[in-house]
């Protein structure tokens, strides 16, 4: 199991499954955020990507579908179909732990691998937003997810016109040198 942290926000996620390892491409994770984190409070949707959720221990605050709720241990699985609105946030004094399902996972398990590197090298802010402008863009690039009320092609376009700057740094797309770190 891989284990990272994520300084910037506080944050672990464990692999419990790599997509990699399972032939439906389902990404199985823990991911543990601490008291009063709302840095996935961003309501967004994934165009083709279904997500679940179920609570481990804690509380965790969720907005599914314009409505807000709370998931607790012993709840049933919450399933969030493709172009759903979601987020979640810990709105407690205490940590939440929750596992999530992602499928297909396509190159959302390697975004996640390069956030927590990025915030373990200190280039990542509280609000697991990277400081540079590069970083976004290209980590942007390899997520399936669309803030809501913002049109997707109006989205994919931008990306797509602003890849220039990481292009022209010499970086390269899906942040290799963030994705092979090993986590102390």
């Amino acid at each position: 199991m891989e284990i990272y942290h994520n300084p910037a926000t506080g944050d672990v996620m464990k692999i419990i499954q790599s997509s990699k390892d399972r032939k439906d491409g389902k990404l199985i994770i823990e991911v543990t955020i601490k008291a009063f984190a709302d840095w996935a409070k961003v309501y967004h949707y994934h165009p083709t990507q279904t997500e679940t959720f179920k609570v481990i221990q804690g509380h965790l605050s969720m907005r599914v579908d314009g409505r807000q709720l709370t998931l607790n241990p012993g709840d049933r699985k919450l399933i969030v179909p493709p172009k759903m609105g979601h987020c979640f946030w810990n709105e407690t004094d205490k940590p939440v732990t929750f596992e999530a399902e992602i499928y297909p996972a396509g190159s959302i398990e390697n975004a996640l691998i390069a956030t927590y590197n990025l915030g373990l090298m200190g280039k990542m802010n509280e609000k697991n937003v990277p400081k540079s402008l590069a970083d976004k863009l290209l980590l942007f690039e390899m997520v399936d997810s669309v803030p809501v009320g913002i049109p997707e092609w109006l989205l994919k376009t931008l990306i797509k016109t602003l890849m220039i700057v990481p292009m022209l740094q010499g970086r390269k797309r899906g942040l290799p040198e963030y994705i092979n770190l090993t986590q102390p």
